[in-house]
């Protein structure tokens, strides 16, 4: 039988889009937001690789993570936290599983993710299928970015209709 705490948090991921991913680096810590999609508790993200939280990641690649809302009353407040590593993707099966999760939560990537991932000849067959299927894919005038991948090591849920400052930890593995 599923874990019933590890499914909610699992539901939660699925039903939200932002994280707010937290580094440090030689100017100090940061936090940066970035559109995700998940595997499991696995986090998959794209982000300019001359940002600040990607150059911290670069020299440490260690990372607070939170997804939640922004609730009126403090005994509505759900959310994740978790710490973990942070890496870059290069291996073109792993582009091609973080391709598929991103474009089936947001389609409209596919064309930027085209242009992005054009050296890999696999990743690309699918985008041009997933391209057909769409009624319209807009132009995303971006600065180039990689796929990175959020391991978590530790991971909590938050649920204060529980109780103010309820967090119970998921276990890992």
């Amino acid at each position: 039988m599923a874990d019933p705490l590890a499914e909610q948090a699992l539901a939660y991921l699925r039903s939200h889009n932002t994280t707010t991913i937290a580094t440090v680096g030689p100017d100090g810590p940061w936090a940066a937001a970035v559109f995700y999609a998940s595997v499991g508790f696995e986090l998959y993200y794209l982000s300019a690789p001359d940002s600040r939280h990607s150059v911290n990641i670069q020299a440490d690649p260690r990372v607070a993570v939170t997804i939640n809302e922004d609730y009126r009353d403090w005994r509505q407040i759900k959310g994740i936290q978790m710490e973990g590593e942070v890496h870059l993707l290069g291996d073109e099966a792993e582009l091609a599983r973080a391709t598929a999760v991103y474009v089936e939560k947001y389609p409209f990537t596919a064309r930027y993710l085209k242009l992005l991932l054009s050296p890999f000849a696999s990743v690309v067959k699918y985008l041009d299928k997933v391209l057909e299927r769409l009624p319209f894919a807009p132009e995303i005038n971006a600065s180039p970015a990689k796929f990175y991948k959020i391991t978590p090591h530790q991971l909590f849920f938050i649920d204060n209709e529980h109780g103010l400052g309820k967090r119970r930890e998921i276990p890992l593995g």
